[in-house]
Parts: C-alpha cells; sequence; structure tokens
C-alpha cells in the first residue's frame, strides 16, 4: 500500500470518523497515546460522541539507545512488545538499578506534569469498547504499556486507529486489536514532520488541560 499524505491532523481526523462510523452507537471511549493524536482523537470523540481521554506514559532506554518498555502514569513498568522473555530478563539483570531509577524519575515528572489534573478514568473504561489513536504508530512501547494498564479492567473491545503505520506492525496490532483503522504504510519513517504538511499539534501542557477540562464534563460512572 502506498503511504497516505495528510494536510493535517483535522484531515486525518476527518477520515478516521468515517473508518469508525459503522460504531456508533457502541459504548465507546477515545485515548490518545500522545498529544500529537489529540486532534484526531477529538474528532473521533466529537463524531461518536464519546469521551476523550490521554494516556501518558514514559518510554525507558538502557544506554546504547535502546527501548525497553515504559512507565504509565498509574506507576506500572511494562517492558516493549518486542522483547523476549530472554531479552527483558537479561535488560533487568544487566541494566537493574539504571532501569529503576529511570522508572522513578519518570514517574515523578508524569506526576509534575499531571498535578491535580485527571486525563484517564478507568470508570469511563469498564464497560465500553476502546478506540486507542496514534497519528504515526511506529513503534508499540507505549500500547504495550497501555494494554498492561487495561488489565484489571473489563472493558469491552480494543480498536486502534493509526493515520500512519510502520508495516512490519500490521501483523501484530491486527492480533492484538478487534478492529484496525490505517490507510498508510511506511517501510522507513521520516519523522511525524514528513507525513503531515502542515504540523500544528497541542503541546503536552496545553493537551493535558485539555482533556482534564472535557474529562469533568463526564459524570462518574458506577
Amino acid at each position: 500500500m502506498a503511504t497516505v499524505y495528510y494536510k493535517n491532523r483535522q484531515e486525518a481526523g476527518e477520515k478516521a470518523v468515517a473508518a469508525f462510523a459503522h460504531l456508533a452507537g457502541e459504548p465507546l471511549t477515545v485515548v490518545s497515546l500522545n498529544t500529537d493524536a489529540l486532534t484526531i482523537g477529538a474528532y473521533l470523540a466529537n463524531g461518536l460522541r464519546c469521551p476523550l481521554q490521554l494516556y501518558l506514559a514514559a518510554s525507558i532506554d538502557v544506554p546504547g539507545g535502546l527501548r525497553i518498555g515504559s512507565v504509565s502514569q498509574g506507576g506500572g513498568f511494562s517492558y516493549a512488545g518486542g522483547l523476549s522473555n530472554i531479552e527483558a530478563e537479561y535488560y533487568h539483570q544487566e541494566f537493574r538499578g539504571y532501569i529503576e531509577d529511570a522508572k522513578r524519575a519518570a514517574f515523578s515528572g508524569i506526576n509534575r506534569e499531571l498535578g491535580q489534573q485527571t486525563v484517564i478514568r478507568k470508570d469511563l473504561l469498564r464497560g465500553r469498547s476502546i478506540i486507542v489513536v496514534d497519528d504515526c504508530l511506529t513503534d508499540t512501547t507505549t500500547l504495550d504499556s497501555f494494554i498492561e494498564f487495561l488489565k484489571p479492567v473489563n472493558y469491552r473491545k480494543l480498536y486502534v486507529c493509526a493515520p500512519i503505520i510502520a508495516s512490519p506492525l500490521i501483523s501484530r496490532i491486527r492480533q492484538i486489536s478487534d478492529y484496525c483503522y490505517f490507510s498508510g504504510t511506511v517501510d522507513h519513517f521520516y519523522g511525524k514532520d514528513h507525513y503531515f504538511e502542515d504540523n500544528t499539534v497541542w503541546d503536552r501542557s496545553s493537551g493535558i488541560r485539555l482533556v482534564s477540562d472535557f474529562l469533568k464534563l463526564w459524570p462518574v460512572q458506577a
């Protein structure tokens, strides 16, 4: 499939709404995996009349630049899905102290960013199908972390929305999701700016505030 280029994330959002229109009426929630994807997520949430949430995670890299996992806003750590159990155990033994320090620093950083703001609520995940959104899905580190975060949550189905996706990920994404939408694939990723003519996105602090304010409109679900 040829790679698709977009004028902006608004255009990507409009196409995503059309792709998920068949889910209208189903109990849903939209979860953006980063603030860059919030515009797409906002279009989906508005079009499908459901909550918009934001999953914050910080990647953990070991010396040499290898990304081995991530820390969630709940403090949980998960290894990247591409690592085997043997590889994960090796890195745990080889870099245990480094990883523990990085986990604490990452968790503290997320908490400082959030302050008293709330960007994801488990009561708005339970009993709903979840549309996970990324603008350019080129690795599964944050997605893997989110799936780990979901383990105690009784949700319906998991859908993945990624207008641009790395070709090697397609098979695995289809395995872990009930439905996956993408309209462009990349064999070699050249950076997000390459695929959007206008790269205007929410900065992280503004995106956090946007979602926090939006979630205040949704009553707590029993």
